[in-house]
């Protein structure tokens, strides 16, 4: 299983950047940079949401996984 960051894009097409994701969803500046990155094999359930809500989008297309 692969899972897929999309972070980068969506804030390309809303026109923000990780500084205003990190503040939308709560959490740390690195947290958002290690996620697009891909420092972790898959987001913990919690921030992965946080970060979805603060997207305004379902979490299967902030995060892609393919088998």
């Amino acid at each position: 299983m692969k899972i897929k960051c999309n972070i980068k894009e969506i804030l390309e097409a809303k026109d923000k950047d990780y500084s205003w994701l990190a503040k939308e969803a709560k959490v740390s500046n690195s947290t958002i940079t290690n996620m697009v990155q891909q420092k972790y094999k898959s987001p913990g359930l919690g921030n992965a949401l946080k970060v979805a809500r603060a997207l305004n989008k379902p979490i299967l297309t902030v995060w892609t996984v393919t088998f």
